[in-house]
């Protein structure tokens, strides 16, 4: 799934016969699962999850999830968890969102990727153009390649499983797939 696809394309092995590799083959991932199949979570499960990567020695967060701010206390526990992992050293990363917000927004960015010890990042196409899906404005840090919606296989390849709801059951199982956005730009 989701998860599976970004560790891949972080971490998979080069040399496989398959044509796909990792851009750090050998980095060694830690997985912290904080949504479910249908990629909703909570912040709790968020927060639980960015603290647990933090005390097992995580140099690195990479966080393809996002979502818009919800309330005071919300920002307050996601906020803390950050700033939880960032004073032990962890550098966290955080996907932007797919929303085409701009400078007029305030935040423009998804939220982990709103604080101030989160990378933002944005997606760009093949032509290392914006993807208009992409959000941007001045809370994004940075782009990498994330594919491009608008334009058949320009995604990012990785083999995955593939477990999205509203797929019948013959289509579910493990092989090759396009995905595209700013999940699969952050792990650039």
């Amino acid at each position: 799934g989701h998860g599976t696809h970004v560790a891949g394309t972080i971490a998979q092995e080069t040399n496989n016969h398959f044509g796909v590799a990792g851009i750090a083959f050998n980095a060694k991932i830690l997985p912290v699962k904080v949504l479910n199949r249908a990629l909703n979570g909570t912040t709790e499960t968020i927060v639980s999850g960015i603290r647990w990567a933090a005390d097992h020695g995580a140099d690195i967060i990479n966080m393809s999830l996002g979502a818009d701010r919800i309330s005071t206390e919300t920002d307050l526990l996601m906020r803390e968890a950050v700033d939880y992992a960032y004073e032990r050293g962890v550098l966290l990363i955080a996907s932007s969102g797919n929303s085409n917000k701009n400078h007029y927004f305030s935040p423009s960015v998804s939220c982990p990727a709103c604080f101030e010890n989160v990378m933002a990042i944005g997606s760009v196409d093949f032509r290392k153009t914006h993807v208009e899906t992409s959000n941007g404005g001045s809370d994004l840090d940075i782009v990498a390649p994330g594919g491009d919606r608008s334009a058949s296989g320009h995604g990012i390849l990785q083999e995955t499983f593939r477990t999205y709801t509203g797929f019948p059951a013959f289509a579910f199982g493990w092989g090759y797939y396009y995905k595209q956005g700013t999940s699969m730009a952050t792990p650039h």
